[in-house]
């Protein structure tokens, strides 16, 4: 029986840590996942998962299913950037997250939902418009 290798990210069986280093400072998990749609085919950046950013401000790591490593590690990036898979997990930026104010948020908004309101203003689809319905207007 063959064993199955770890993600260093997450442990999760099946999955690989990859490393995107650049010239270029990366500062947000936003302009990471940019990065992978701009640079991975469709799938790859659908499976990808778990992005953090390096504590250099100019790397992150994320995990993709290890059937999709060869094609992850065989692309071709932009100038100055590379890819490597790591043996050693690197140094990581802290996370700010808050548990609390996370469970208020989601409260908040499932709260707005189930009135009808979003963000506060009216929910489009409560309205009664003349939407494409089959109504029996004439």
């Amino acid at each position: 029986r063959k064993m199955k290798g770890r993600s260093l990210l997450s442990s999760f069986e099946g999955y690989t840590a990859v490393l995107i280093s650049g010239e270029r400072p990366i500062e947000t998990t936003s302009k990471g996942w940019y990065l992978i749609r701009q640079q991975f085919s469709w799938d790859i950046s659908e499976a990808a998962r778990g992005l953090t950013l390096g504590k250099d401000g100019q790397s992150f790591i994320f995990e993709v299913p290890d059937d999709m490593l060869p094609r992850v590690r065989d692309a071709e990036l932009w100038r100055g950037m590379t890819v490597s898979i790591p043996t050693t997990l690197p140094e990581l930026q802290a996370r700010d997250f808050n548990a609390g104010q996370a469970s208020q948020q989601l409260k908040d908004w499932k709260q707005s939902r189930w009135h009808g309101k979003a963000n506060g203003s009216k929910d489009d689809f409560r309205e009664g418009g003349r939407g494409g319905g089959r109504g029996g207007r004439g």
